[in-house]
């Protein structure tokens, strides 16, 4: 799942809900990349969802937004 400086958190928290909390058959694992700089609160919701995770979360943050 990507996520960039753009991104509503409220739209970011329902996807990666949907993705993992709301399956029948969860994922192994969930690769987050954050696809350049972000804001606070965004950066803030990320550590949340990763925290809460019920599945391992691999974070991985690039520099510049690459698109």
């Amino acid at each position: 799942m990507t996520v960039y400086g753009g991104d509503r958190e409220e739209y970011v928290r329902t996807a990666f809900r949907s993705a993992v909390h709301d399956q029948s058959l969860r994922p192994d694992q969930v690769v987050l990349v954050q696809d350049g700089p972000v804001p606070g609160p965004l950066a803030e919701c990320l550590r949340e969802l990763i925290r809460s995770s019920p599945v391992e979360v691999t974070f991985v943050e690039l520099r510049d937004n690459r698109g």
